[in-house]
């Protein structure tokens, strides 16, 4: 936010809910977060994993806040993970591909481990039904809407999600 406050830039992806007054937005899609395992590890866990067995094995996290850990665990357990990640990597798709080898367990937005599932590559401990679920917002400078270059972009984006949608 800071960012496009500062003019710096003129469209951003957020994961939070952006301020009406003082940024226009849409929503551009609700991702379910799932926790994923190898399905050697999944035998490990059993049918219904408890914290202390997730407790015993790597996290691989994105951040050492826990930001995707957090909503999945408090779902699961009804109590705030307490753990630390034995490793903190920020980009999802090197999560996954460290899942998917059997590094350790993590959570993960279902649309960036739909195809590993599906592969069986990963087992989600938690069911999409159920799943925790956050919104990303495409978000704008109001100012900078005075650009058509900037609406173009902006509407060419929102076309992308609306017709995926």
């Amino acid at each position: 936010y800071s960012l496009l406050n500062a003019s710096t830039v003129d469209l951003a992806i957020t994961a939070s809910m952006p301020d009406e007054h003082s940024h226009g937005f849409a929503q551009l899609l609700t991702e379910r977060l799932l926790l994923v395992v190898a399905p050697g590890m999944a035998k490990k866990l059993g049918v219904k994993p408890t914290a202390e067995k997730l407790s015993g094995l790597p996290l691989i996290a994105f951040d050492e806040d826990l930001p995707l850990i957090r909503p999945v665990w408090t779902s699961l357990f009804q109590f705030a993970p307490t753990m630390q990640a034995a490793l903190t990597i920020p980009d999802l798709r090197i999560i996954k591909d460290l899942v998917v080898k059997g590094i350790g367990w993590s959570v993960l937005p279902d649309y960036q481990c739909t195809e590993a599932l599906e592969s069986g590559q990963l087992v989600s401990i938690t069911s999409r039904q159920g799943a925790p679920t956050n919104n990303l917002y495409l978000v704008w400078n109001k100012a900078s809407m005075r650009s058509p270059r900037i609406v173009h972009v902006r509407d060419f984006i929102l076309g992308m999600f609306n017709n995926n949608a």
